[in-house]
């Protein structure tokens, strides 16, 4: 299995804004026990294939730290597809002497494709690192065919939900989307379909939990989770019989014999 996360590059940066506009998700994501940001995206650009967190206050002054920026692969923990993810965090100063200085580069919203550059602060030459990336920044402008954009999606991802249940979405939808660029609509789009096959009893399996539970693909109704983990993990909940002994009044787990023990049997 792949690291979730696996850093190519860290370097120093100097930043008092973010050089170019983001679409923000609704995903936010711990980087550590003390630092956190949203997950956003480049205008137009699908965040399968770059992400960016700006970590809260990481535009903060503070004396004690550095700003670092951390390009990294990111591996899906649904579908396994690998993404770039563009970090930017602090590092106390200690940590962060001697790493290279670079300067972060976007090219302008309006421009097609999307070309991200780390170059060196200090020396004229190739980029650390430069790529570019498809951009889809036209902004959804007609109300008659944006549903389009939902429906393409259950036809591609979400044919396990019947048609009927979720033909009534389209009408909200084709409103909401009005002005989104086609990223910030297949978001949406995805959005949408995933709160209405919750909903209607379905669960998102992540790979590992597909191999833990022996079942395959990503979707799978709740009521075949539970008698999965009956046959698989032993239980419906999937804690052992132990640990469901333990969780009844009175009962608890003696960590010594690896056994469970009624306080009552054990004279209180």
């Amino acid at each position: 299995m792949k690291k979730p996360v696996e850093c190519i590059f860290r370097g120093s940066i100097e930043l008092t804004e973010f050089p170019r506009t983001l679409e923000q998700t609704d995903n936010h994501v711990w980087i550590s026990k003390t630092q956190h940001g949203p997950v956003s995206g480049l205008l137009g650009v699908s965040t399968s294939l770059i992400d960016v967190v700006v970590c809260d206050h990481f535009f903060d002054e503070d004396p004690r730290t550095s700003q670092v920026v951390e390009l990294s692969h990111k591996t899906g923990k649904f579908d396994g597809n690998v993404r770039f993810r563009l970090l930017l965090r602090r590092y106390p100063i200690k940590q962060a002497e001697g790493l290279r200085a670079v300067t972060l580069e976007i090219s302008p919203d309006a421009e097609v494709p999307c070309t991200v550059r780390l170059r060196d602060r200090y020396v004229d030459q190739e980029p650390v690192w430069e790529q570019a990336f498809i951009r889809y920044s036209r902004r959804v402008k007609d109300i008659e065919h944006s549903g389009d954009i939902l429906v393409w999606h259950w036809q591609r991802y979400y044919r396990f939900l019947c048609w009927v249940d979720v033909q009534d979405l389209v009408t909200d939808f084709s409103e909401r989307v009005l002005g989104l660029t086609l990223s910030e609509g297949n978001r949406l789009a995805s959005r949408t379909l995933y709160s209405r096959a919750r909903e209607l009893g379905w669960h998102k399996l992540t790979l590992l939990e597909q191999a833990k539970l022996d079942l395959s693909g990503q979707w799978h109704r709740d009521d075949e989770l539970v008698a999965a983990k009956a046959r698989i993990l032993g239980t419906p909940n999937g804690a052992s019989d132990a640990t469901n002994r333990a969780s009844r009044p009175g009962g608890r787990f003696d960590p010594k014999w690896d056994r469970i023990t009624e306080s009552e049997g054990r004279g209180g």
